[in-house]
């Protein structure tokens, strides 16, 4: 059973954020990763890295071209009680609270290059199999932050 099994957080985190390298380096932005010692939660390192490897790349879709300020994101990991918080959070343009609204329903997307409006849709699926809750906070012109909280495994 999927939501059973357990996972290095911060692993998947680490080795993700490794896969988005060239696409940050392309876009001039900046990774800050912030990480507390969590130890293991549960669910897949397969479906967890889904998860944050797509919030990244939304992240990075998001940072608009800029003059003087600097593209980052911000990635956190750390203990809250029984549970482990992963933020993603990006100083990009925000988005209004009618998109924050329905940024989970299957294909809503705001991607002009045809994004299928399923990553996060997907992402939420994830989240909640493993016990967890995926939720985002956003303001237009001062970026966004989607948090995963995912339990700490029980062993």
């Amino acid at each position: 059973q999927e939501d059973s099994r357990s996972s290095s957080i911060s692993e998947v985190v680490r080795l993700t954020t490794k896969m988005v390298t060239g696409e940050l380096r392309k876009r001039d932005c900046q990774l800050v990763l912030e990480m507390e010692p969590v130890g293991e939660v549960r669910g897949s390192r397969t479906q967890l890295g889904q998860v944050v490897l797509n919030l990244l790349i939304n992240a990075l879709e998001a940072m608009a071209d800029r003059y003087g300020e600097k593209n980052q994101i911000v990635v956190r990991v750390a203990p809250e009680g029984d549970r482990v918080k992963v933020e993603i959070e990006d100083n990009g343009p925000g988005m209004g609270e009618e998109v924050c609204a329905r940024v989970f329903d299957p294909f809503f997307t705001t991607k002009h290059n045809g994004g299928t409006g399923l990553g996060l849709a997907i992402s939420k699926k994830i989240a909640e199999s493993c016990g967890g809750t995926i939720t985002v906070h956003s303001e237009r012109g001062k970026g966004t932050r989607f948090v995963l909280i995912v339990p700490r495994a029980i062993h």
